[in-house]
């Protein structure tokens, strides 16, 4: 492994990523981990520094010196700078002589359209799998490590090689595939956002599906967690939303039960049954036992408490508890988030 788990020596990855979503920011960031020898996202770090040999067709020179000295890498003595490549066999045996001085370097390519300009096919042909499993098998055979940037499609629900643009040959050709994608709420990208998705498909390795984040004023990119724990935390977030909708709009009593949950929470308390919360705020007798044993508009408020409650979700929890005579109660409290929530709302 280049990068444990994630880049394999002496293969092809491919990085690809819609336009402008940070894809050569963060190809450069991996170009730092190897070149300094550091973690790559939490993936770990080369056994030693490796050299880089990086062409930066795809972007304008004065970009790519910002990008290089914003990460402190401009002069770095292993890094070697092409501006120009073509897929043509002058410039295939001037990189292949560069390999031979660079023993195990790993090779850049930025990006796929830039360096096949000149061929007489474009990305949905064929022939271009072809082409870059002799690039891919001339550079291994010289004993480096290829890495290739690629576009993405438009499509918002694609990841991984399925978003990857052009034929499926180009994805067939490689041993890794690294998609970086912006985030999206409902149906909107998040395009202001540091924060990016980032998804990994291999024949070697697990899979991974990331959310990264780009520090603005370093250049690197860090490890946030997973994708799924993010969904999760947005799912909550709607959650506690409209529970909190519902909340605003609770008469005067719901209300009240609702601060009685969170002075149980501010204590420390685990939470309370629904009868004993109704008799908390005067709305059942306090010797009443058990749901049976109310009336009238005691027993309407019971059922109208429980309901409004059990709209909550994310702000209210509900745990059953056993009575030990194959029989439970549900005890209402508050999630931590519904907690602070409900302090700003009623400023506690």
């Amino acid at each position: 492994w280049e990068i444990p788990l994630c880049i394999p020596k002496q293969d092809l990855t491919i990085v690809g990523g819609r336009a402008k979503v940070g894809k050569t920011r963060l190809v450069h960031a991996l170009a730092r981990c190897l070149l300094c020898a550091e973690d790559f996202l939490g993936f770990g770090a080369p056994e030693q520094p490796r050299p880089v040999i990086l062409v930066t067709d795809d972007q304008g020179d004065g970009d790519t010196a910002q990008m290089l000295q914003q990460l402190g890498i401009w002069d770095h003595p292993l890094l070697l700078w092409s501006r120009r490549f073509r897929v043509t066999e002058a410039n295939l045996d001037a990189l292949l002589a560069c390999l031979a001085e660079h023993p195990g370097a790993v090779v850049i390519l930025d990006s796929l359209r830039s360096i096949t300009r000149s061929c007489c096919f474009g990305e949905n042909d064929p022939e271009m799998g072809s082409l870059i499993y002799d690039l891919k098998h001339q550079v291994i055979d010289a004993g480096g490590t290829l890495l290739l940037i690629h576009h993405c499609n438009k499509a918002n629900d694609t990841t991984g090689t399925e978003a990857l643009s052009g034929h499926n040959a180009i994805a067939g050709a490689a041993n890794t595939i690294l998609t970086l994608h912006y985030l999206a709420k409902g149906n909107r990208l998040i395009k202001d956002s540091p924060q990016r998705r980032l998804v990994r498909e291999a024949r070697s390795g697990p899979p991974a599906d990331l959310v990264v984040a780009l520090d603005g004023s370093s250049g690197a990119f860090s490890r946030l967690g997973t994708y799924d724990a993010l969904q999760e935390q947005q799912e909550q977030e709607s959650d506690l939303d409209r529970a909190g909708q519902r909340a605003h709009k609770a008469s005067e009593k719901q209300q009240e039960a609702l601060r009685y949950l969170q002075a149980l929470h501010t204590a420390g308390l685990p939470g309370v049954g629904l009868l004993e919360l109704l008799q908390a705020i005067d709305l059942a007798p306090a010797e009443a036992r058990l749901m049976r044993d109310l009336e009238g508009d005691a027993l309407s408020s019971y059922k109208t408490l429980g309901r409004f409650l059990g709209k909550l979700d994310g702000l209210v929890t509900t745990t059953r508890v056993s009575t030990g005579r194959q029989s439970y109660y549900l005890r209402y409290g508050l999630s931590d988030a519904g907690a602070e929530w409900l302090r700003h709302m009623f400023d506690l």
